[in-house]
């Protein structure tokens, strides 16, 4: 079985390159060019975290800021980080032109005219005049070591389509209601070695690949020190032989699969943006 699949990796190599051949095209060190002739920073901080982290959530963001993080994606956490990116930019840490904000539309949402009334609540909410994206969100293909997608990510490059990588760490990191996690983990000789060759962290190469690919990649922690490593990965590139090496843990297998994801308003919960306004009630009672 391990014979057919590093069969499988060598001709899938030879078809899709480990990196595309559309990089060269669209990337600057930090930064993606978007086929509107905007560019998106490399790194992005995702404010999806458990709820029992939800009040760290606006310090985070603070820090990402701090350690030169320029992408946000606010998910549907928008009242929790309004306040931040409000001060960030008040106290001349960034300007309002330096951030990339996405933010997602709700998923219960489907017509034109829902869509412009979603992203108007968006922009109040933010206390913004402007998002650089509005995604119609539908994270259910992460791309990471386990689930690599090497001929949807080369497609859509070919299309100047811009991938992004959620839960760029795999399996490397415990994820809820995962008992038999797919290598690697964190500590495999290979991601160890590769580490070594640069004098960097497991963590980091993780981080690095999806860049080396020509994706972008979104991190998300609420660990100051996780955050400031997280940004520290343009001081080295991987090799097309260290990205191939990495792909060659791909099992197809993404860290959530479809059938957990809810699609539509829920009557019991209310929609995204309902349920992170009563998370941010909950916290923030007096707000």
């Amino acid at each position: 079985m391990l014979f057919l699949r590093v069969i499988l990796n060598v001709l899938l190599l030879w078809i899709y390159p480990a990196k595309s051949t559309n990089i060269d095209k669209t990337a600057s060190r930090d930064a993606r060019l978007l086929n509107d002739g905007n560019t998106m920073p490399l790194v992005t901080f995702g404010t999806l975290v458990p709820v029992e982290d939800l009040d760290k959530l606006p310090e985070a963001v603070c820090s990402a800021f701090e350690s030169g993080y320029r992408n946000l994606d606010t998910y549907y956490n928008e009242y929790f980080v309004a306040d931040s990116i409000k001060n960030a930019i008040s106290c001349g840490m960034v300007t309002r032109k330096e951030l990339f904000i996405s933010a997602k539309k709700s998923l219960d949402i489907c017509t034109r005219s829902g869509v412009v009334s979603d992203l108007k609540m968006t922009l109040k909410i933010l206390q913004l005049d402007y998002v650089d994206l509005f995604l119609i969100n539908t994270p259910i293909n992460p791309v990471n070591p386990t689930n690599t997608n090497i001929e949807l990510v080369e497609y859509c490059q070919k299309q100047g389509i811009m991938v992004m990588a959620y839960r760029p760490f795999g399996f490397t990191v415990p994820r809820p209601g995962v008992t038999n996690p797919p290598p690697p983990c964190l500590d495999d000789p290979v991601l160890v070695k590769i580490a070594e060759k640069y004098n960097v962290t497991a963590s980091q190469v993780i981080v690095r690949y999806p860049i080396d690919r020509g994706v972008v990649p979104m991190s998300r922690s609420t660990n100051m020190t996780n955050i400031e490593q997280n940004d520290e990965i343009n001081s080295f590139c991987l090799t097309d032989e260290d990205v191939a090496k990495i792909n060659e843990f791909n099992v197809n297998r993404p860290v959530y699969p479809v059938k957990s994801f809810t699609f539509g308003p829920d009557s019991k919960k209310g929609t995204k943006k309902e349920q992170a306004k009563r998370r941010y009630e909950k916290f923030y009672p007096l707000a």
